[in-house]
């Protein structure tokens, strides 16, 4: 999911699932950096975010990072409330 920063990322997956978000990376060639929790075998969340710190990349950044109104659409509670009944969010 994309957000402003990683501490507002951080902060809305510890409101919607009561998790703390260990620390990710840095993507360089994007200029982007990131916090990583494990959901399963297969499957991970990912707070994405531009690095304040990084250079303008290149190329245009992953996901439409440019345009965060994407980040408004993801919606974690959804997610929690499906998967805590033992459904699937796919």
């Amino acid at each position: 999911m994309g957000a402003v920063s990683l501490s507002e990322g951080a902060a809305y997956v510890r409101e919607c699932l009561e998790v703390d978000m260990p620390p990710g990376g840095q993507h360089p060639r994007m200029g982007t950096h990131n916090l990583l929790i494990s959901l399963g075998p297969a499957s991970f969340l990912e707070v994405i975010v531009n690095d304040p710190d990084a250079s303008t990349p290149a190329e245009p950044r992953w996901d439409d990072l440019e345009d965060l109104r994407a980040a408004q659409e993801f919606d974690l509670d959804c997610w929690h409330e499906v998967n805590s009944a033992g459904g699937s969010s796919t």
